[in-house]
């Protein structure tokens, strides 16, 4: 994910905090990664842990030693996905109460550094193009990355900071990667609005209610997306480094409502297929002699071939129903936040003062004209700042507990 790099050399003054150091490492890393075109994986997430432990008792990484080569790091990051087939992993720190100094650091390493170790979970992307369509391409494994007093040599460190940074500056480095978040969930409707639109003519019930239904749903929430989309674009902004930035407002409206609606936008696949994803048979059944000519007979009908039928159904199961599928469902339901957290940052960063202003001036409290240009201009986007998402989660952070 170079994305989360490119937002690292957009604010590299900011994000360095002016040492010079960590602001050429930024940009010769961006440069080295551009050119070897290598795989990077990120690690950003703690482990999970009780409210009650301070973070000094949790595997939080933290600095453990200074040295004239580098810095000493010790802890565990977890949803460090695709790590094992990454050429390098992102090491970063997200807000949370109780951080010092000594865990707030973000740096690169290569996979292969010694005392680095990556625990994969079980493999879901398994199978032929027949029975896993999707899965079958492979699966971006979610996985723990285990740092057991890794030695980072300084030329790879981008920044050193305090919880400050982490709540205000971090939070700036990600809109490029939530921008590829909705449009990857755009890229997905679109296979669905396929699926929903196919499955039912198939099965002889296009006509059916529930598939009216499930067709009529997808199709808006697809419309949706590309509008999001769209928005986002028109309303991009040329960074004060000179980078096309999709507007952080539209994203991140965007993702919280494809997120919102994802669970009950899938749930239509049972709706529309019912039985046929309950048993749909593999290929192996098919090429069987002594049972395949049978299920031919079965699965055949006035619309398509007994296979392409069956395949189709497969690749609805692939994307929603077993656990690739299911993986997939929990991986959008809480990458980069929650749909409530996310919409949560949205309020934070919009300024309500001009819709204010245009309300007390409907209610003859105020000039309309002035309070139409005042919407106007913030409609626009005039007068906002990139800082934006990291004021607002700094607004949201409020240290609570010691973990």
């Amino acid at each position: 994910m170079p994305l989360f790099h490119l937002g690292m050399l957009d604010v590299k003054a900011d994000f360095s905090r002016g040492d010079k150091r960590f602001e050429e490492n930024i940009e010769r890393y961006w440069r080295d990664a551009r050119e070897r075109d290598l795989m990077l994986a990120h690690g950003f997430i703690d482990v999970q842990s009780h409210p009650s432990q301070k973070i000094d008792d949790t595997v939080v990484p933290r600095i453990v030693a200074r040295k004239p080569d580098g810095i000493v790091v010790r802890g565990v990051k977890t949803v460090a996905t695709f790590a094992t087939h990454a050429d390098e992993v992102l090491i970063g720190t997200v807000p949370r109460p109780g951080l010092t100094p000594d865990h707030v650091v973000y740096f690169s390493i290569p996979i292969a550094t010694p005392g680095l170790r990556v625990v994969a979970r079980t493999v879901y992307g398994t199978g032929n193009a027949f029975d896993h369509p999707v899965s079958r391409y492979g699966d971006e494994n979610d996985c723990m990355i285990v740092l057991d007093d890794v030695l980072v040599p300084w030329e790879r460190v981008f920044s050193i900071a305090d919880e400050s940074f982490c709540a205000t500056i971090f939070p700036r480095i990600t809109e490029w990667a939530h921008w590829s978040i909705l449009v990857r969930l755009a890229v997905k409707a679109e296979v669905l609005t396929g699926l929903y639109a196919l499955i039912p003519e198939m099965l002889g019930r296009a006509q059916a209610p529930q598939s009216q239904e499930a067709l009529g749903e997808i199709v808006r929430y697809l419309v949706t997306l590309r509008a999001f989309i769209h928005a986002a674009e028109d309303q991009s902004s040329i960074t004060a480094s000179g980078h096309c930035m999709p507007s952080p407002q539209y994203v991140t409206a965007g993702r919280a409502y494809s997120v919102e609606h994802y669970r009950r936008i899938i749930g239509y696949t049972y709706d529309i297929a019912s039985q046929a994803l309950i048993n749909m048979p593999p290929e192996a059944a098919f090429d069987n002699p002594t049972i395949g000519p049978t299920l031919e007979g079965m699965f055949t009908g006035p619309t398509a071939p007994a296979r392409d039928r069956a395949r189709v159904v497969r690749l609805a199961w692939d994307m929603v129903c077993d656990s690739f599928g299911s993986r997939q469902t929990l991986f959008e339901l809480f990458n980069a936040l929650p749909w409530m957290a996310q919409r949560g940052l949205l309020v934070a960063a919009f300024d309500a003062e001009p819709y204010k202003q245009l309300a007390r001036a409907t209610a003859g409290l105020g000039s309309l004209e002035a309070a139409a240009e005042a919407v106007a201009v913030a409609a626009r986007g005039e007068g906002s700042d990139y800082k934006a998402v990291g004021q607002a989660l700094a607004a949201r952070w409020r240290p609570t507990s010691s973990a």
